[in-house]
């Protein structure tokens, strides 16, 4: 869990980081509790308009449901910066043949997928934003750390069990009662 102190520090930082990659992965992680490998995952086509005006919707494969999710109308905030980072890697979507959004080439040239659980990144986006405790250390956070914060906000909150249950994507309540709650 990620105490709400912190969490403020980082919604701040997180407006101000230029690294596509990095606000994407946080943005996804801080406002949907999706899990790091199906960030990861996302695919080209994963922005499709909404019925909503001028909204999109987020599609993308549960990795350990193994279905179809759909986000519906997400905010504009994050439609246009996965849009970015769509438009960033596509020439590395077209050279290697790969679907996938969060794409990077290695020193070799040879294009790859982001790793699922991104650590030095998340530790990186805390040193350089320089997000710290009251004792001045920085702080710790996990892609899950979010997951569950989002959970236990959205209790506090009065939203009810099976809409936290939804939006974690999870096949029964008595999981998001044991893990999250």
């Amino acid at each position: 869990y990620i105490i709400d102190e912190h969490l403020e520090k980082i919604k701040k930082s997180v407006k101000l980081e230029y690294d596509l990659y990095t606000k994407v992965y946080i943005l996804l992680l801080m406002h949907y509790g999706m899990r790091s490998y199906d960030i990861v995952s996302l695919k080209h086509d994963c922005l499709l308009m909404s019925d909503k005006d001028g909204k999109f919707d987020l599609h993308y494969v549960d990795h350990k449901q193994k279905e179809k999710v759909v986000i519906p109308a997400i905010t504009q905030y994050i439609a246009k910066s996965i849009s970015s980072l769509m438009l960033l890697t596509n020439n590395l979507r077209t050279e290697s043949g790969l679907p996938y959004v969060f794409l990077k080439k290695r020193r070799d040239g040879k294009v790859y997928v982001l790793k699922a659980y991104q650590k030095s990144m998340l530790e990186s986006f805390v040193k350089k934003h320089n997000i710290v405790d009251s004792g001045g250390n920085f702080i710790k956070i996990t892609s899950h750390m979010f997951r569950r914060t989002l959970a236990t906000n959205m209790q506090s909150e009065g939203v009810s069990i099976d809409a936290t249950q939804s939006i974690l994507n999870h096949k029964h309540n008595r999981t998001t009662f044991k893990h999250y709650i």
